[in-house]
């Protein structure tokens, strides 16, 4: 039974670090779908700037140049939308996952604490950053929902109550 005691802080430790772990992923797959839209819409943005242009210095539309054009734009299209959709599918199983820790109390606990944690950082950083303000208000907001929404205060100060 020593031996099951001295394994328990290792185990804790890697549950935790499983939970951040996938908290981190959801964030990161999140922030590469953002990316990969924006790339996407720029892309076709570029193509018809492009086409733009060159039909406005031409005589006349030249079909081969139009159809090599889009068909550039088209294939580097197809490639970023394989990835949103892998990365669509990725973030699903991922959030799949986190409503799976939110249904067990330690594992929730563990979100709590994490939540909190990145409240604090992104408060204690906030004065730094001036001019991202406003995307770290954001942040912050976004941290307290998940964080009432497990069933915490929103609050990393001590509690406010009545009358104490």
């Amino acid at each position: 039974m020593t031996a099951s005691a001295a394994t328990a802080p290792a185990v804790a430790a890697e549950v935790r670090t499983d939970v951040r772990n996938t908290m981190d992923a959801r964030e990161k797959l999140q922030a590469a779908l953002t990316a990969l839209g924006n790339d996407r819409a720029t892309a076709l943005t570029n193509l018809l700037k492009q086409v733009a242009k060159d039909l406005a210095a031409a005589a006349k539309a030249d079909p081969d140049r139009l159809f090599g054009a889009y068909k550039t734009w088209k294939g580097k299209d197809e490639r970023i939308a394989e990835r949103i959709a892998v990365i669509t599918d990725l973030h699903a199983r991922i959030e799949q996952r986190v409503e799976e820790f939110k249904a067990q109390p330690a594992l929730r606990e563990q979100m709590a604490e994490i939540l909190r944690a990145r409240i604090a950082a992104l408060k204690e950083s906030k004065g730094t950053h001036d001019r991202e303000s406003g995307a770290v208000q954001a942040q912050i907001r976004k941290l307290q929902e998940e964080l009432e929404a497990l069933g915490y205060p929103a609050t990393t100060g001590p509690a406010k109550g009545k009358g104490a």
